[in-house]
């Protein structure tokens, strides 16, 4: 695996990001989540992104979908592997969430992902959703593996 410097990972992740949601122009659903870029840690091969809960997302029980945060711990886990696998395709194996307690409508979480490894074929990652305020209260925990393809995904950086 190459050796990247911090701002190579903000810029890429950032650009990538921007790719994603100007590609789709919200016709997916990771535009829909609107995933905001927080924080990332090259050494510590981690990555945070920021969700707000809004009508749309909720379950019947008036709490965020369970297939939502599921959803949007994917697209966390993906984004970071897309980085360290670069330039190849990615595609989940594995996905696995542990829901701890409920996520309500109006408030904003952040996910941390953390590669735990990252070989030529499989990335193994773990996770943390806790909501964005003062208490960050832990609402659930995943854990996913990525297979790494030999095709490879390209887009333009600016």
């Amino acid at each position: 695996m190459r050796t990247f410097t911090q701002e190579e990972m903000e810029k890429h992740i950032c650009a990538y990001l921007h790719y994603i949601k100007n590609q789709y122009e919200d016709e997916k659903i990771i535009c829909m989540l609107d995933p905001q870029f927080v924080c990332c840690d090259v050494q510590a091969q981690s990555l945070t992104l920021r969700f707000e809960v809004k009508p749309w997302m909720l379950n019947v029980g008036g709490t965020m979908h369970g297939g939502l945060i599921a959803t949007a711990f994917d697209t966390t886990f993906g984004t970071l592997t897309h980085f360290f696998s670069q330039p190849h395709f990615i595609t989940t194996t594995n996905l696995s969430v542990t829901y701890l307690e409920p996520v309500f409508e109006s408030e904003t979480f952040d996910i941390t992902v953390v590669a735990n490894r990252v070989g030529r074929t499989l990335a193994g990652l773990s996770a943390e959703l806790r909501i964005a305020d003062h208490r960050r209260r832990l609402c659930d925990t995943a854990t996913a593996t990525f297979m790494i393809l030999r095709e490879e995904f390209h887009f333009p950086q600016q």
